[in-house]
């Protein structure tokens, strides 16, 4: 199926099963945007109060029509809460003139407005579906219609200190402390250009009734929209004939972008031109169809979606299934702390885990959808990426990513394990600073490796594996500040754990070798996976000795010259090791162990291998690491032994 069918059979499945799966859709019709101003009327006294809407209170859906939702530069009211410009009778009398003209014009948009909503109270006063509460229904509409045409909201509102007049009584977007007013701050407008939203108050709430959220009025209104005439075609989703939709709805991203992932206005240009006669052939959608896709998208996003710069990654099933999410850490809201999830046992969590969506949510034959959408140019919603795909080759694919790519990280001097999230792999890879534009664009094409089951691109792995190659650059970015070893140590073995993590992976799929996690290859004779067990023995000895005689307060010969040691090995390797040579004779009892290790190393490289100096490969990180966790573990052994002997 299409990703507007499957979005349509959504909307239609939510809305079937709304209250068993406790969720709140939008209602048929309408839309989400953002009201600044909300107006308190009562039905007998008329106006009440007004104020500016809380930030957390932003988001309000209102009743549209398919002409007002897409509306631009034209003149289209919305049919019950629209902006000051629309709603404000005399608005144009406390205009300043340019040209002999009102700068706040708006005599047409007042009547478009009046005729939106007057349209609407006759529709109600028609009608004959007795499911809903019709009077209560005609009591809100006329109520702020009777206020409207009394044309005194611009006084009410200069009253409450929303608005504000000038010396000459002209409306003024400066304050008493000739400040721009608060109502311009928070819209990030013009005044005229703010929503207005209106509460109907009582004698039993005088706070006023919600009356958007009236399931009585949305039942109006939904009738009221299925009563107006539409030209009738072939819908293209759904293959019946039905009443089409030539605007389709906007404020698909969010309540403030007018971005649409549908349209055909362009009948300038060459959009359909040469193939098709008019727009209609191109694409011709159900006005239904199209409603209920979009509202079904917006709430997907709005619930599901993860956001990276603005860029929308959504995987949503074809029923409110429960899907884990490429990106994160499974483990994120599970119970099990880091202790529980050791090396041994972190592939048989993810299984676990994964089988449980398995079992509980989805059939075999179950679909799920992924989706990726941008807004590269204002007015527009781009699909970047769509993918249907069966529930179970993407849970395999899921568990698949994980496994290949866990490895043992650090964190306040615990050790744990864990895949990296696409996030740490980016910073990893650019750093923290990494600009929107790389960053949204390096999350897809990660994001589309997992879900496609392709190879990590290679790019990727180059940069993780030079940042990981050189530690010192974080002694750099960290020398004025605080803590600076403590932090600059942390940062450089996140980034080691995750170049680490994603090569193990690279390296499984571009060779379909089972490099198996940190355990050590002593019988492994590639070149680049000896010259990193070498290093991590140099580092390793240091490390110990500067630490019983300077307290560990410098880095290592191994850590200042790995950079240098990743591209000429064989060169690099004379130095470090003379380096360490001093310090080989100061570890104790760790002596023999050592020289031991390094000449066992050594005696693996075949013939010419060792004197080769090119480049080492991204595997010998692999090894650096590995070799080092194993050294751990051995001087654990060597001292416990030592102090049993004791």
């Amino acid at each position: 199926m299409s990703l507007l069918e499957n979005l349509y059979n959504y909307y239609d499945y939510m809305i079937e099963n709304e209250k068993d799966l406790d969720i709140e859709l939008e209602p048929f019709g309408f839309t989400t945007k953002k009201a600044y101003v909300d107006i308190n009327l009562n039905r007998d006294k008329g106006f009440i109060s007004a104020n500016l809407v809380d930030e957390d209170e932003y988001k309000t859906i209102i009743p549209a029509t398919s002409d007002s939702q897409s509306r631009t530069r034209g003149i289209i009211a919305h049919p019950l809460f629209d902006t000051i410009q629309y709603i404000s009778k005399n608005l144009e009398e406390y205009s300043t003139f340019k040209n002999k003209k009102p700068i706040l014009e708006n005599e047409d948009h007042y009547k478009s407005y009046i005729e939106e909503l007057s349209s609407f109270i006759k529709s109600v006063e028609k009608d004959s579906d007795k499911s809903y509460d019709k009077e209560k229904v005609l009591s809100y509409l006329n109520t702020i219609k009777n206020y409207i045409e009394s044309g005194s909201i611009i006084d009410d509102l200069v009253k409450e200190k929303i608005l504000y007049l000038d010396e000459n009584q002209k409306l003024t977007n400066k304050d008493e402390n000739n400040e721009k007013i608060e109502l311009e701050k928070i819209s990030s407008g013009n005044f005229e250009k703010a929503l207005v939203k209106f509460r109907i108050s009582d004698k039993k709430n005088k706070r006023g009734y919600e009356i958007e959220k009236d399931k009585d009025l949305q039942i109006a209104y939904y009738n009221h929209l299925k009563n107006q005439k539409y030209e009738k075609d072939i819908d293209y989703i759904t293959g019946e004939i039905s009443p089409i939709s030539t605007k389709h709805q906007k404020y698909i991203l969010n309540a403030g972008s007018g971005a649409k992932l549908i349209s055909s206005n362009d009948t300038a240009n060459f959009s359909f031109k040469g193939r098709f006669i008019d727009d209609q052939e191109a694409l011709s959608i159900g006005y239904y169809t199209s409603e209920k896709a979009h509202m079904a998208l917006r709430y997907l996003i709005k619930n599901q979606a993860s956001r990276q710069k603005e860029r929308v990654f959504l995987i949503f099933g074809n029923e409110n299934q429960s899907i884990p999410k490429i990106g994160g850490n499974l483990f994120d809201d599970s119970d099990l702390e880091i202790k529980d999830i050791t090396r041994r046992n972190y592939a048989e969590k993810i299984n676990s885990m994964l089988n449980g969506y398995r079992k509980k949510e989805f059939k075999r034959e179950d679909n799920i959808n992924i989706l990726i959408l941008d807004s590269p140019v204002p007015g527009r919603v781009s699909v970047l990426y769509y993918k249907e795909i069966n529930i179970n080759d993407y849970l395999d694919k899921l568990e698949k990513w994980y496994i290949d790519t866990f490895w043992e990280f650090k964190y306040k001097g615990q050790y744990y394990n864990e895949t990296p999230r696409i996030k740490e792999i980016i910073e990893s890879a650019y750093g923290k600073m990494v600009n929107d534009s790389l960053y949204k664009n390096t999350y897809e094409r990660l994001f589309i490796s997992i879900v496609d089951g392709r190879k990590i691109p290679i790019d990727i792995v180059k940069k993780l594996y030079q940042r990981a190659s050189n530690p010192m650059s974080f002694e750099k970015d960290n020398k004025k500040k605080k803590d600076n070893k403590k932090k600059k140590e942390y940062e450089y073995e996140k980034v080691l754990s995750v170049a680490c993590s994603v090569i193990r992976n690279f390296y499984i799929n571009r060779k379909e070798k089972e490099y198996n996690y940190m355990t050590l290859e002593y019988e492994n004779k590639d070149r680049s996976y000896l010259y990193g067990r070498l290093l991590a023995v140099a580092d390793e000895v240091e490390n110990y000795a500067i630490y019983i005689k300077d307290a560990g307060k410098r880095t290592t010969n191994a850590k200042r010259y790995m950079s240098s040691f990743s591209r000429s090995p064989y060169k690099i390797w004379g130095i470090i090791h003379n380096a360490i040579l001093p310090y080989l004779d100061t570890v104790g009892v760790k002596t023999n162990y050592y020289n031991e290790l390094l000449e066992e190393i050594s005696s693996k490289f075949n013939e010419d291998d060792f004197s080769n100096n090119k480049a080492l490969e991204e595997n010998y990180l692999l090894s650096y690491y590995s070799q080092k966790y194993e050294i751990r573990q051995r001087i654990k052994e060597l001292s416990k032994k030592n102090k049993e002997e004791k």
